[in-house]
């Protein structure tokens, strides 16, 4: 059954060069102008993933992808942002709402595909089974993107959870920046380097009881992040 792609942009021409291209890949494509019918759809036909103007004229696409990613109903997709915005504290800003992935207009649609295939193919589970793993003191929910530690439970993006994982796997090991990028993106870029630090400290902020001196996910400056779970 084909991937099912929802457009959210309120410029007619480029959804359609959008969908276009992404049928053409082999996408179902669905299509809303602004953010209140976006939304609508996302929960009536719980895409695998939304691409999601930033600048539109009712709700832009930061509260946008925030709504999906907080409020109760709404699948567990990605979410790709389209901006003509490229500076860093919009792509933060971005990332912080819970998006996936940032493309800066004007694009090439073909980037546009690639970005849209590599999400739908690295943010599955990244396990098949369902069962929990439990690295030391944390316990990953793969069926529902959760982890537990000894004092709470969160829901995690399918990024977050990859990044978690990836980080479990190699727990109390130093993993880089570049080797992480490539385990939940398939590529590393400087992009991706305050992509995955933004990622990096949304999940600190929920997972640790203080932040600012974690327990778990730690920075090791010049080399990059080690998850503590003994």
């Amino acid at each position: 059954m084909a991937k099912k792609i929802l457009v959210i942009d309120d410029d007619a021409k480029l959804r359609f060069i959008i969908q276009l291209n992404l049928q053409a890949a082999g996408y179902e494509v669905l299509l809303a102008e602004d953010g209140p019918p976006g939304l609508a759809l996302v929960k009536s036909e719980q895409p695998d993933l939304v691409i999601l103007d930033v600048m539109m004229p009712l709700m832009n696409g930061f509260d946008v992808c925030k709504t999906i990613r907080e409020e109760p109903g709404f699948p567990d997709c990605s979410v790709l942002l389209l901006t003509a915005r490229g500076e860093m504290e919009d792509k933060g800003e971005g990332f912080r709402s819970g998006a996936d992935d940032y493309l800066v207009k004007p694009f090439d649609p073909r980037e546009l595909v690639w970005r849209a295939e590599a999400l739908l193919r690295r943010l599955r589970r990244p396990h098949l089974s369902d069962e929990p793993l439990t690295y030391g003191a944390i316990t990953l929910l793969p069926a529902t993107f959760e982890v537990k530690t000894s004092d709470r439970t969160l829901k995690l993006t399918k990024v977050e959870f990859s990044i978690l994982q990836v980080l479990a796997e190699s727990a109390n090991q130093v993993v880089t920046s570049e080797a992480l990028q490539t385990r939940v993106w398939g590529q590393a870029n400087d992009d991706g380097v305050a992509a995955m630090r933004v990622h990096i400290n949304r999940i600190r902020a929920r997972l640790e009881t203080t932040p600012e001196t974690p327990r778990y996910l730690k920075t090791v400056r010049g080399r990059g992040y080690v998850l503590a779970t003994t």
